[in-house]
């Protein structure tokens, strides 16, 4: 694992060097290819790398110039661009690093410069002549930066589990864990699981004065307005191929190899599809993707995986773990995951990365987002739903039953129970009154379920912001981010550039919901280069674990283990009869209490 940590004390104690190869040593489990410090007196950085563009020992971190010293995790992908327009302003490189260029940014254009980056990123930059740290996360939130103070001391890293107080029980926050059990919230704003821990969101900058401690938060991104696209469907397909080509060829810039992730569905094709073309024109070494399957039929996605790799004629390395194997991974899952997660599919990812980490691959590109932006689940249909008359309503979900490979009736209440979140709310609140006290659930929020509710009731995009910002995404990312990091693997986003974001959203939902067929407007656009029993086919998998919830979640979980660390489950109160789902998220908070060991207040 690669990452980045720091000390800043407020005290004026000098940081020691020992001090920040504790936290280093914890972000790093996997070979990352070699560590470095900087210490100044009150400011100390610490970094693991791992070695991507510009291989040398001179594009090594920490790296200082301009009088400005950086830690950074993550990729910039239009570094070349940016380079050659910093250098008409006179400025001379020494190395080939995108490192280099974001010191040069941020020594012409400031703070600002961060409004210039396409990529992903968490970074530090201690600027000497300011006395201050810039700290910053990408807009999405692909890189984690974490942080707390503690006896005077402000400390940051890429691993919140690096930062936790050494031989003292950390403390789960109360309401974050009861909001992740009863809300499915895994992934919340500003706070983490364990009390007194924060983190950056995505598209913030925080300011460090080093001599007062003064903090001061910045939003430095945030989307536009709901303007909605007029482009005709031809236009607009034109449109996003064009913009996906190009973030998927940025992404593909390293000076190491880059393969894929390849579930067989359609997000993960198309862009293998795009790189495999592109890496062909450049008569490089044969493109390779990584792919899992299970047993299992009804959740194997191998065969539309193999169907691509023929077809664009691309090597695919796969892996059907056993259900052995597959238990016998989770409690690693749980240790570079580092607070609880949404569901066992997490496992399967988690198996992926571990097949590219042995085949000798430090980066690929995969699929994650592109649900998100083309309308891809079961709640996309019924917000969709939501807004008609009951007539229109069951004629889209009639017309959508074939594609989802799901009963009409069936669909319309799956979307329609999740496209109402107060009212889901409500009822998961019922449920789990036979659990928890009356106190308990008094924890409970409902903030991020009314700001879900007011965006559904203005329209799709702006449900679509919302899920981008605060919904689902910033947990999927955080599992993609820890998953691919435990084996020292970089995975990058092409459907996450901003530009091809912002456009997506402005779409009107009827170019993505068309005739029953989720995301249609990116089928219509893959169709030219996969096979056409991927871009227009039913149901939706992606990497599935073999179906074994049900026999885990009774096997493993304990509620005697989750009392004694002060949980407050009812006495006498039963689990088994709640849902798989529900028995899941107690059982995931047990064991990442149990790896992390965790008190509940």
């Amino acid at each position: 694992m690669c990452g980045i940590a720091g000390i800043i004390d407020f005290n004026g104690r000098p940081v020691l060097q020992e001090e920040l190869e504790k936290m280093t040593d914890a972000i790093a489990h996997r070979g990352p290819d070699g560590e470095g410090f900087f210490i100044d007196g009150v400011v100390g950085f610490g970094h693991r790398r791992l070695a991507i563009i510009d291989l040398s020992e001179t594009a090594a971190q920490p790296m200082t110039r301009f009088g400005l010293t950086i830690t950074y995790n993550g990729e910039i992908y239009n570094y070349i661009e940016l380079r050659s327009e910093l250098q008409k302003q006179g400025i001379v490189f020494t190395t080939q690093s995108d490192t280099e260029v974001i010191l040069a940014a941020y020594h012409i254009w400031g703070r600002d410069c961060v409004q210039r980056f396409n990529g992903m990123w968490a970074m530090a930059i201690y600027d000497a002549a300011n006395d201050e740290v810039f700290l910053s996360r990408d807009r999405f939130g692909e890189k984690p930066l974490y942080y707390t103070e503690r006896n005077g001391q402000f400390l940051f890293c890429s691993s919140v589990s690096a930062l936790l107080e050494p031989h003292q029980s950390p403390v789960a926050n109360a309401q974050v864990l009861m909001n992740y059990l009863v809300q499915e919230k895994a992934e919340p704003l500003h706070h983490t699981f364990f009390s007194k821990y924060c983190k950056l969101d995505g598209g913030q900058s925080l300011i460090v004065q080093v001599q007062t401690g003064a903090v001061q938060l910045i939003q430095y991104y945030e989307f536009g307005s709901n303007q909605q696209s007029e482009l005709c469907m031809e236009e607009a397909v034109s449109k996003l191929q064009a913009l996906l080509h190009h973030s998927v060829e940025l992404r593909l810039r390293s000076d190491v190899a880059v393969g894929s992730t390849l579930s067989g569905g359609l997000d993960s094709s198309y862009i293998t599809s795009i790189a495999s073309a592109f890496v062909k024109s450049k008569q490089a070494p044969d493109f390779t993707a990584f792919s899992a399957g299970t047993s299992e039929a009804q959740t194997n996605e191998l065969p539309y995986a193999r169907l691509l790799a023929n077809h664009c004629g691309i090597q695919l390395n796969s892996i059907i773990p056993g259900i052995n194997e597959y238990k016998a991974a989770i409690p690693a899952v749980v240790a570079a995951q580092e607070e609880p997660i949404q569901s066992l599919s997490v496992v399967m990812q988690y198996t992926v990365m571990q097949l590219a980490h042995r085949a000798g691959f430090k980066v690929l590109i995969d699929g994650q987002g592109a649900d998100e932006l083309f309308l891809g689940y079961p709640i996309h249909l019924g917000i969709v739903m939501r807004q008609q008359s009951l007539l229109r309503a069951f004629k889209i979900a009639t017309q959508s039953a074939g594609r989802f490979s799901l009963p009409a009736a069936l669909l319309a209440k799956i979307g329609w129970y999740h496209a109402y979140p107060l009212r889901k709310a409500a009822r998961q609140m019922d449920r789990w009154s036979s659990v928890f006290s009356e106190a308990a659930l008094q924890q409970v929020t409902n903030h991020n379920m009314q700001q879900m509710e007011n965006a559904i009731n203005q329209s799709v995009q702006a449900f679509q912001q919302f899920d981008i910002v605060s919904g689902n995404l910033p947990a999927l990312l955080r599992h993609e981010d820890r998953n691919s990091m435990a084996f020292s693997i970089e995975t990058r986003l092409p459907y996450l550039d901003y530009r091809l974001v912002e456009w997506a959203v402005q779409l009107p939902h009827q170019q993505k919901l068309h005739n029953g067929w989720s995301k249609y407007i990116l089928r219509k656009a893959m169709q030219a280069n996969v096979p056409a029993a991927i871009a227009w086919r039913k149901g939706k998998i992606g990497f599935e674990p073999p179906a074994i919830d049900d026999d885990i979640t009774r096997q493993w979980l304990n509620p005697e283990i989750l009392r004694k660390r002060g949980l407050k489950l009812l006495s006498g109160a039963s689990l088994q009869h709640l849902s798989v789902a529900m028995r899941w998220r107690l059982l995931s908070v047990q064991l990442w209490a149990e790896a992390f060991d965790v008190t509940f207040e």
